[in-house]
């Protein structure tokens, strides 16, 4: 098993969950906007409460 990759036990348990907790259809781009989201949270940052 490669760094970061989930054993298969683990892939089948979010595919159990559904569809949208499946890491491998998740782009780059969004990968990079949750850690920058998650640091800034962890940071004493807040996040806009609300829809669009």
């Amino acid at each position: 098993m490669a760094a970061g990759e989930l054993p298969e036990s683990h892939m089948a348990a979010l595919e159990a969950i559904g569809p949208g907790w499946c890491p491998l259809g998740w782009t780059v781009a969004w990968q990079r906007c949750f850690t920058l989201t998650r640091t800034h949270v962890r940071a004493g940052g807040t996040l806009p409460e609300g829809g669009r």
